[in-house]
């Protein structure tokens, strides 16, 4: 197969989408810190909910579609929203 042909460009086009969609997976709307985080579901810009849980310690866990995650650094201030480092992938 060329890198040019009509199903490597499928491909190529179908690993762009997918990593859209992961990527859409991880944002949400709202410039939102730690602290202002409560339990419940959140839609992210790529139209799917997100499940947060806001621990009794301050600890955030997120559940995806098919799995769960841990903010591991939190309210990393930008100007154009609040970055909350995560150990794993929200799938």
């Amino acid at each position: 197969m060329s890198w040019n042909s009509p199903l490597h460009i499928h491909h190529i086009s179908l690993f762009i989408l997918q990593a859209k969609e992961i990527v859409l997976r991880h944002v949400v709307g709202a410039k939102v810190s730690a602290q202002d985080v409560a339990t419940g579901p959140v839609e992210t810009l790529g139209g799917e909910t997100i499940e947060l849980i806001k621990h009794h310690n301050g600890g955030i866990q997120i559940k995806g579609p098919t799995t769960s995650t841990h903010v591991v650094l939190a309210n990393i201030f930008a100007t154009n929203g609040v970055i909350h480092v995560i150990d794993s992938v929200i799938l």
